[in-house]
């Protein structure tokens, strides 16, 4: 009897304690919401960089964005989406590549293009759940 009551309150303490860590642990919509969150601020850095001419700020920015993009290559392994997170990826390079000669032009042509690489990348998101 005295090993089935200290083998009951293993079986608590344990089942508590992954209760307790799977709540601590966000869940995967939360996780890609937050991703996408800092995704978008880092987009909006790249924004305000080009109209300050601050290359410095640009490449961090885009190097950022690059970093989280990255972080999203476990999310879905369709064909299609890794070759629009790829697309990203080179168009960030861009970014960052324009803002280390500080050319302006190229950089805005890339945010540009990054711009559309997320509204296609969403759309086909979308599509993909409909």
């Amino acid at each position: 009897m005295k090993t089935l009551t200290v083998l009951t309150c293993m079986l608590s303490l344990s089942a508590g304690a992954v209760s307790a860590v799977s709540a601590a642990e966000p869940d995967s919509a939360t996780r890609k919401a937050k991703l996408m969150e800092r995704k978008l601020a880092a987009s909006q850095d790249i924004l305000a960089s080009l109209a300050r001419e601050d290359f410095t700020r640009m490449s961090a920015a885009a190097d950022e964005l690059l970093g989280l993009a990255k972080q999203q290559w476990i999310d879905d392994e369709s064909p299609q989406y890794r070759s629009q997170l790829k697309d990203f990826w080179i168009i960030l390079e861009g970014v960052k590549e324009s803002a280390a000669e500080k050319n302006l032009d190229g950089a805005t042509l890339g945010y540009v293009q990054m711009t559309i690489s997320c509204v296609r990348c969403h759309k086909f998101l979308r599509d993909k759940v409909e």
